[in-house]
């Protein structure tokens, strides 16, 4: 995979010279880019690092397009029903315990509450 790492071409070692510098500035830089950079170093093992991750990774990455636009607003529509009739299912089943509740920690009169 080769990918745009460090300077990501922001030009960090261009030759142009716009805040100035002194006398001798041109060859303290050429001094300091002939020396390898200890993050040269950093950057080429994060590289190779990064490099075996996607190989290992590979088995994992998402779905294929097909399945997602086949499978997936199926099975959402799906899971969205049933939260529905589990939510009534609920309700039904579980109605005296919410007339408790509502009575109890809600303080509510039991006229309104007892629809049913």
């Amino acid at each position: 995979m080769a990918q745009i790492r460090g300077t990501a071409g922001y030009n960090l070692g261009a030759s142009d010279n716009r805040f100035g510098g002194g006398p001798g500035y041109s060859s303290m830089k050429a001094d300091a880019t002939s020396d390898p950079s200890p993050l040269d170093a950093i950057r080429e093992r994060t590289s190779k690092i990064e490099d075996l991750l996607d190989t290992w990774s590979e088995p994992v990455k998402p779905l294929k397009a097909y399945v997602k636009d086949r499978y997936l607003p199926v099975i959402a529509r799906f899971l969205i029903v049933v939260t529905f009739i589990e939510d009534a299912l609920r309700i039904v089943t579980q109605w005296s315990d919410q007339l408790m509740y509502l009575h109890d920690y809600r303080h509510c009169k039991p006229a309104p509450t007892s629809f049913g």
